[in-house]
């Protein structure tokens, strides 16, 4: 019993060690969410986000990836999938959730909501791992966020042309980056995000009971 109870606190202690002094984003708020409808488009039939208007037929070569709802990808998405608005405001939230907690892992500053809102409409937009490669994240850890809208500006390209939706979302994202947030006087306050000794006594605690 002993061996088992050390065993606990160790890992314990590493999950804790493990998040490190994680900052506290903010969630994505209403503009970025505005921003963020208006730069996917719902669909509500599976289509090749290359040649969305095309029809597509089962064997049709895809030029791009396969998209259904709100930008919504993955191997769940196969030519001829139909859903309702339902199921894609849900899948939305759910791949925006996903996308949030990512962004959050990568950037090491504190930003506004605005700034966060715009982040992660780029990271959906463009991808997790091209954010995590990307300068614009090097720009932003290192506290130069006066750079950040040249830096998106340069990410309007698919495949080496350039395309005007993207040149208008980037400008969005640009724009949102730079409004100050309006504090909102009816939220209630944020609470301050738990100390490593705070989490390794909740982790000991959970452990042990």
């Amino acid at each position: 019993m002993k061996y088992l109870i050390i065993s606990w606190i160790v890992a314990a202690f590493l999950a804790a060690l493990s998040c490190g002094e994680c900052l506290v984003m903010p969630d994505v708020n209403a503009a970025a969410l505005a921003l963020n409808s208006r730069g996917e488009r719902c669909r509500l039939l599976a289509y090749d986000d290359l040649a969305p208007a095309r029809a597509l037929k089962p064997g049709d070569r895809i030029r791009g990836r396969l998209t259904i709802g709100w930008g919504h990808t993955g191997p769940d998405v196969h030519i001829g999938l139909t859903w309702t608005q339902a199921q894609a405001d849900a899948a939305h939230r759910a791949d925006l959730a996903v996308v949030e907690t990512a962004v959050a892992r990568l950037v090491k500053v504190t930003l506004t909501g605005n700034q966060f809102g715009a982040l992660t409409d780029f990271a959906f937009n463009a991808g997790v791992g091209a954010l995590g490669r990307s300068r614009l994240l090097r720009r932003i850890n290192q506290n130069r966020l006066d750079l950040v809208p040249a830096e998106l500006m340069r990410w309007v390209r698919a495949r080496g042309v350039v395309l005007p939706g993207l040149v208008t979302r980037r400008a969005g994202e640009a724009a949102l980056w730079t409004i100050p947030d309006m504090p909102d006087p009816a939220a209630p306050p944020r609470p301050d995000p738990p100390t490593l000794q705070a989490r390794l006594y909740g982790l000991l605690t959970r452990a042990a009971g």
